[in-house]
């Protein structure tokens, strides 16, 4: 309570903030009798007389060219409360009996800024002062995608004042030396280099899907589903959803009319395509060696990616993955002439991920069914049963495969075809004349 009163009456003296936790008390931790450490009674400590005669702390710091002067000055305080903590703190005691303090605490374990500060509260004011000015963040090179392509950004280094060191300086100045002091500022390199990044653009794995031959709207969705992942970067350890990339398929956002599954059918809805786009991304994360932690199969096969290699993709279906290095990988979405090619780049771990798909069986769909209509037309094409696995195939640097992972086991619904024939029209048959009968003129 003391402490905070006089913590709020030096801010308020001398127009700075409070200081800190470690500016009011070092014996956080540390053992000490307050009485072992408890000055004699000093009349100038409750008054501001003039005091000029005895010595006061005093010191100038040089950093970066220029300089910052410090002078300690009598604290007046404003009640009996905050006269006691000055007097117990020896905050206006002569230099040299304020010094024999700091030695208390040090030798108890205190670090050179908490000891300092216990008696040179205002001594923390000219610290900052001097690192708010001397500091600067160092700044990351970074990639950034544009116009189909990445440019990397040059990193700059910063600088930080060695404030540990500044402290200890101040210590000895105060005790031995002649007032003038050389901060010592370090450099602080940033965390991410342009080498470094260069490096992580090496292509990591690509996987390209046509949609040749696709309605306007089902291209559409194809092209616009995956170019929300053009130019991402996923962070290390960081992870990636479909769904929250993309967003809802609504035509507010964006997106057409076009065919989509619904219970096993084939029916009209906004966004049908997108999920040739999330199979694309699919087969590339996995390419890239990045870690799928959520997919989900189609109800019926699809004609743009072997079995269990798709990933449907819904309101309430999502494609995740999670990239397991530590650095980041970026994605590249392109689209050329009735494909997409989507692309990840990132720095070898000298292993080639490619994908295999196995057909465990295969059902035939029952015999097509028919109905009359007023033209022939395919209402639902027919389609087989399939049983399949997925396997991830892991290669080392010369190529031989040392390890085979399952990825998924699905079934595929058999879909019996239904076709509208066209209705036959009913004809009249001639009645034939019997030549033996009579007849009239």
């Amino acid at each position: 309570m003391i402490n905070n009163v006089l913590t709020i009456f030096i801010s308020a003296l001398f127009c700075f903030a409070p200081f800190g936790n470690n500016c009011t008390s070092p014996s956080e931790g540390i053992a000490v009798d307050r009485g072992e450490c408890a000055p004699q009674s000093y009349a100038h400590s409750r008054s501001c007389g003039d005091n000029s005669a005895e010595p006061r702390a005093g010191f100038t710091v040089e950093a970066c060219g220029r300089e910052y002067v410090y002078r300690d000055e009598l604290i007046c305080p404003s009640d009996f409360t905050v006269a006691e903590e000055i007097e117990l703190r020896m905050i206006n005691a002569p230099l040299e009996q304020k010094l024999e303090l700091v030695d208390v605490w040090l030798g108890k374990g205190a670090d050179y800024k908490s000891a300092l500060c216990h008696c040179f509260p205002r001594i923390e004011y000219t610290v900052n002062e001097i690192k708010n000015a001397v500091d600067v963040s160092p700044v990351d090179a970074r990639a950034e995608y544009v116009d189909g392509r990445f440019t990397v950004t040059s990193e700059k280094s910063g600088r930080a004042l060695d404030e540990s060191l500044l402290y200890a300086s101040i210590y000895y100045s105060l005790k031995y030396g002649d007032g003038k002091i050389k901060a010592t500022v370090v450099e602080v390199k940033p965390e991410v280099t342009a080498r470094e990044i260069k490096n992580n653009l090496t292509l990591r794995g690509s996987y390209v899907t046509s949609y040749y031959g696709s309605s306007s709207g089902r291209a559409h969705n194809v092209e616009f589903a995956a170019s929300k992942f053009d130019g991402i970067a996923i962070p290390p350890r960081g992870s990636a959803s479909f769904n929250e990339i993309v967003g809802e398929r609504t035509e507010e956002n964006g997106f057409a009319t076009a065919k989509i599954i619904v219970d096993g059918k084939y029916v009209d809805g906004v966004g049908g395509g997108v999920c040739q786009a999330s199979t694309a991304i699919y087969n590339a994360a996995l390419r890239a060696g990045l870690r799928v932690t959520e997919s989900r199969n189609h109800s019926l096969t699809v004609s743009y990616v072997p079995p269990s290699l798709d990933a449907m993709v819904s309101e309430y279906s999502d494609l995740k993955f999670v990239n397991p290095f530590d650095t980041p990988v970026y994605l590249n979405a392109a689209v050329r002439g009735g494909s997409v090619t989507v692309e990840c780049f990132g720095l070898p771990d000298g292993y080639r991920y490619t994908t295999e798909s196995v057909v465990l069986y295969r059902l035939a769909p029952p015999p097509e069914e028919t109905v009359e209509g007023e033209d022939d037309k395919v209402i639902r094409a027919e389609k087989e049963g399939v049983a399949s696995e997925s396997y991830l195939l892991v290669h080392d640097g010369g190529g031989k495969l040392i390890r085979r992972v399952l990825l998924r086991r699905d079934n595929y619904a058999v879909v019996r075809g239904l076709r509208q024939v066209k209705k036959q029209e009913e004809t009249e048959t001639p009645e034939t004349q019997d030549n033996n009968s009579d007849q009239e003129e």
